[in-house]
């Protein structure tokens, strides 16, 4: 018998009707190297997570048989999206969300040490929450890896409460569920290892959404080498990192606000006369343009000295990237149609159609300053 109806069986078998259901789910797993254990992790999500909708395998080209595990499989839900350049923990989570159909968005490590059957306490905690954590240091939690990594934990989650507060337990945990609204205004920084999701929480917190823990036992992964800690030369310097991502993302909250973002409509009324809505508030603009591109035409690599501009779709799907010059910080969205992205003076774009598009363009100065406003810089 196919694994597919073996799996489809098992679903069936682990029905629970009981379970809280706030939305479709979406379930992104970064991998690298992980064929031992994606099985396992695969099928437990399947078992345990209410209205799920998609698990996405954002894999980083390994070379021991992953992806032939996955599709093995034969489950129509689970699908895998190989890379094969543009490697990091961080940046797959971020190409994971991105490509996530989900209301909520769940990230977790592959490796069998975050165990699925916690997801459907964490998913139903999102009815007081906005973004649920699983949680090694709060009551009912413990970190059974080896005392090396589990003394820096302690270390960096220390320093982290002393540093940034909000009361959060386990500030680099990377096992999450989160409402997509949030990730609209929260972007994840696409660079590094684990620290990006310390930055993650901060923000969240400051911007005022409501976190929330939930006690689970870490253990080690169940085969395999641990990425982050091969050897410990690289255990050092991912500590390093770590405890600098902690002062950076206390001190740099202006850098934040220029971050780019994926703007959904903000309001919405509808009458018997049709429907109006909000799609952009604030600022001063000039200039309103209007334009069309075929599947592949790219506008921008460059960056405006003194203009910001947003960028609406009409219809179609483009891939946003923004490079802030300065810092070397980057970022992709996914703008699809009634969307929209605010992209900062100072702040270097392309954006690469993937359809056939039709799209406005809103600008604070004239257009025709563009000659002296706009500075050659190749994104994509």
């Amino acid at each position: 018998m196919g694994p597919d109806l073996t799996i489809e069986r098992q679903l069936a078998v682990a029905a629970r009707p009981t379970a809280v259901v706030l939305g479709p789910v979406s379930v992104v797993l970064p991998t690298l190297n992980e064929s031992e254990n994606i099985t396992a992790t695969i099928t437990g999500i399947l078992q345990n997570v209410p209205g799920l909708v998609e698990v996405i395998v954002i894999d980083d080209n390994s070379s021991d048989g992953t992806r032939e595990r996955v599709a093995a499989l034969g489950v129509p839900r689970v699908r895998v999206i190989q890379r094969m350049e543009g490697h990091g923990l961080a940046s797959a989570i971020a190409r994971g969300v991105q490509e996530s159909r989900g209301e909520v968005i769940v990230w977790m490590d592959a490796d069998g040490g975050m165990p699925p059957a916690k997801l459907p306490e964490m998913i139903a905690r999102l009815e007081g929450c906005d973004v649920v954590i699983g949680s090694r240091y709060v009551p009912g939690g413990a970190d059974r890896r080896a005392w090396m990594r589990r003394y820096a934990s302690l270390f960096i989650n220390g320093l982290a409460r002393a540093v940034l507060g909000y009361g959060i337990r386990d500030y680099d945990s990377g096992f999450v569920v989160v409402r997509r609204h949030v990730l609209d205004q929260v972007p994840i920084v696409p660079v590094g290892y684990g620290a990006y999701f310390i930055e993650f929480v901060y923000t969240a917190c400051r911007k005022k959404f409501r976190v929330g823990e939930v006690p689970y036992v870490f253990r080690e992964r169940t085969h395999g080498i641990s990425k982050s800690c091969p050897s410990l030369g690289r255990f050092a310097w991912l500590g390093c990192t770590y405890a600098f991502q902690i002062i950076r993302a206390r001190w740099r909250c202006a850098g934040l606000r220029r971050a780019s973002r994926i703007i959904q409509p903000s309001f919405e009324r509808v009458d018997h006369r049709g429907v109006l809505r909000e799609l952009l508030s604030g600022g001063r603009w000039t200039t309103l343009l209007q334009g069309e591109m075929r599947t592949g035409a790219i506008l921008g690599n460059h960056y405006h000295r003194r203009t910001d501009v947003f960028f609406f779709m009409e219809h179609g799907r483009a891939r946003v990237r923004t490079v802030t010059p300065r810092s070397g910080r980057s970022q992709e969205l996914v703008v699809t149609a009634q969307q929209g992205v605010l992209l900062r003076a100072g702040v270097a774009h392309a954006i690469q159609f993937e359809q056939p598009s039709t799209f406005f363009l809103l600008k604070s100065r004239p257009h025709q300053d563009r000659r002296s406003d706009i500075v050659p810089y190749q994104v994509c």
